[in-house]
């Protein structure tokens, strides 16, 4: 859990206080860890790498290309871009903030790969048994700032292509996608690339 300082100790304190223990207190004190706020340096622009991949961080992370002056590398409409957030927080809600990106550079891979259907982001993201469903909850910043990196700044977590990928969770394993070619794996995710992509 997040160390959320001197404020959210006397919080707890002062309901314990209150209340004098019991159920009530339980319940009072489960609704402020559910609830209470995270000040939000601690999760907006921070690659959630652990502290021993932070090397491996470093030497896989490319620099983007996007001069910062031009137009946008990879530009999307309104809707394209709400759509993009959408799946990719449905897709890597949980994930390291570079797993985020990965998600991210795959839509940008697929759309400029001659290997899968689909012209532009929407039919990429709404193709069949592509991708998840687009998330309709709440958009984290973190998601918002990961797409705005990959599609707005040209960041891309790998120089090789990768165009597929598959949560590991709950130790399942896709014979489909390892008959690709790994490029790399970040957090629950590996992630592919088809044997003619360069």
């Amino acid at each position: 859990m997040a160390d959320l300082g001197g404020d959210f100790i006397k919080l707890i304190e002062t309901i314990e206080a209150i209340v004098g223990g019991g159920i009530f207190s339980l319940v009072m004190l489960w609704i402020v860890f559910t609830f209470y706020p995270i000040p939000a340096e601690q999760y907006i622009y921070t690659p959630d790498v652990p502290l021993a991949q932070y090397e491996e961080y470093e030497m896989t992370h490319v620099e983007s290309p996007y001069d910062g002056e031009s137009e946008l590398y990879f530009p999307l409409t309104e809707a394209e871009r709400d759509l993009v957030e959408r799946v990719v927080s449905a897709e890597a809600r949980g994930e390291p903030y570079r797993g985020i990106k990965a998600v991210a550079q795959v839509i940008v891979d697929r759309v400029r790969s001659d290997s899968w259907e689909g012209e532009d982001v929407t039919a990429i993201l709404t193709r069949r048994n592509q991708f998840a469903a687009p998330h309709q909850g709440y958009i984290s910043e973190n998601v918002r700032n990961a797409v705005a990196e990959v599609f707005d700044q040209g960041y891309r977590v790998t120089e090789s292509p990768i165009t597929a990928f598959y949560s590991t969770k709950g130790g399942f394993v896709s014979r489909w996608h390892e008959s690709l070619v790994h490029v790399t794996t970040i957090g629950n995710h590996r992630f592919f690339r088809l044997a003619g992509e360069v």
